[in-house]
């Protein structure tokens, strides 16, 4: 099933100009990542380069990590039976991939899609050796402040998990990280520590010096509360297809000079 809900035009209008207009990177950059994107050609010469060298060349390489959101989720019909709207397509991650290249439109970048409905931060440091770190990626961007319910466990578990991914993916790969911080969801009783969890993701890209894309501040800054449900596809923490185009404009901000 493909989404087939979106946000009503004058909050397009509005989410649009305002991305257009601020910046919501804390002006870290992958330099590495941005260098290999500027120089690498998405081809071998068969003239000149043996066929025993092909094995050690490769595109660009990108993993996403997260979970519905990154993964393509939208409105649903009957979630107990999993008839949910998904279109990876539709979603921030291959949007920034094609904007990626656009920018760069010499080079052939790869993405991987590691996002999971329903997973949190638990989760991902669980599959991390076999969702990203096996791929050896350039270019790692970790998506995981939503799904984090009071039952599942303390802000400080969160926090102490979410450290944990980061310090991997950093020793455990060659990659470069960026940290996203979430849309913005409408709360209720079982989520008590979203914003808190928003403001370590901030903490946490100040604290090691990462890249950041802060995602939440594009829904807050454009917003009320009323409005907030017209951009959520599922009305509850979906973004629209519009929205997550202005989220992959707000990475494309991390790769600009």
């Amino acid at each position: 099933m493909k989404p087939s809900i979106e946000m009503p035009e004058y909050l397009q209008e509005r989410m649009q100009k305002y991305i257009s207009t601020h910046d919501i990177t804390n002006g870290i950059k992958p330099i590495r990542f941005i260098e290999i994107m500027k120089t690498h050609r998405g081809f071998i010469d068969f003239r000149y380069i043996d066929n025993e060298e092909f094995v050690d060349l490769r595109n660009p390489l990108i993993v996403v990590l997260g979970d519905s959101v990154t993964g393509g989720h939208f409105e649903a019909d009957n979630v107990w039976q999993m008839e949910i709207a998904q279109d990876p397509f539709a979603g921030y991650a291959m949007k920034f991939l094609h904007l990626l290249h656009d920018k760069y439109p010499v080079t052939t970048p790869s993405l991987i899609n590691s996002g999971i409905a329903g997973d949190n931060i638990h989760g991902m440091y669980k599959r991390l050796k076999r969702d990203v770190v096996r791929y050896d990626p350039d270019l790692v961007i970790l998506n995981a402040s939503i799904n984090w319910s009071k039952n599942r466990g303390t802000l400080a578990y969160f926090k102490e998990e979410y450290e944990a991914v980061v310090k991997e993916i950093l020793s455990e790969t060659n990659a470069e990280l960026i940290l996203v911080t979430g849309n913005a969801k409408i709360s209720d009783d079982s989520d008590l520590n979203y914003d808190e969890r928003t403001e370590f993701i901030r903490d946490t890209a100040k604290n090691y010096q990462l890249p950041l894309a802060d995602f939440r501040k594009i829904f807050d800054e454009t917003l009320n509360d009323e409005e907030l449900k017209l951009v959520l596809s599922n009305r509850e923490n979906h973004p629209t297809p519009f929205a997550h185009t202005i989220m992959a404009e707000g990475l494309m901000q991390i790769m600009e000079k």
